[in-house]
């Protein structure tokens, strides 16, 4: 295996309408990005490309009720990419009910949808449907795949921060759900 290096420049734009960036209860948040430039390896130059989006919505169904949904499109391009390039997705923060980060990937769809019961500012549980298309193109080749990650969770605010526990089940293309393979995923965030 060489060694790669490049460089890229590039621009985003960010709006920013969430109500509350941890717990949002309405608002639109959006992020553009793209980078352009070029990569060296061992078998020349080319030229790589980068994109991002990320979209997220959250609005009141009435009363305690809420729904969230949020977006994320990621893609990099180039003649050739090694694995270690790739981006990684799964767990808490992105795909739901695989192991965390545990999925490589060259360019995704992730779509995330929660239907949320408030019972405090912060504080909700959820029922959540995680999805994803994503590909891994590298040097061996080029592989697509659908997953999906179904469960239920609860987040709730602490002195320090932010608490939340999630079980979800996870599947990759055609295979069934196996309740022995669900994952719980455990998060703190800090809020100061």
């Amino acid at each position: 295996m060489g060694q790669t290096s490049g460089s890229l420049v590039g621009a985003a734009l960010r709006l920013r309408g969430l109500d509350d960036p941890f717990a949002p209860r309405r608002g639109l948040d959006l992020a553009l990005s793209a980078a352009f430039g070029q990569k060296q390896d061992d078998l020349g130059a080319m030229a790589q490309q980068d994109y991002a989006l990320d979209l997220a919505w959250a609005w009141p169904l009435g009363g305690i009720w809420g729904a969230f949904v949020q977006y994320q499109a990621k893609s990099q391009q180039a003649e050739r990419l090694y694995f270690n390039e790739l981006y990684r997705i799964g767990g808490l923060r992105s795909l739901r009910g695989f192991d965390e980060r545990a999925l490589f990937v060259s360019s995704y769809l992730l779509g995330r949808h929660e239907l949320r019961l408030h019972w405090e500012s912060r504080s909700f549980f959820s029922a959540f449907a995680d999805w994803a298309w994503a590909e891994r193109r590298t040097i061996l080749g080029r592989e697509a795949f659908l997953a999906l990650g179904l469960g239920l969770g609860m987040s709730f605010e602490t002195p320090g921060g932010e608490f939340s526990l999630n079980l979800a089940l996870g599947k990759l293309g055609d295979a069934p759900f196996s309740v022995s393979a669900a994952k719980i995923h455990l998060g703190y965030r800090v809020i100061f």
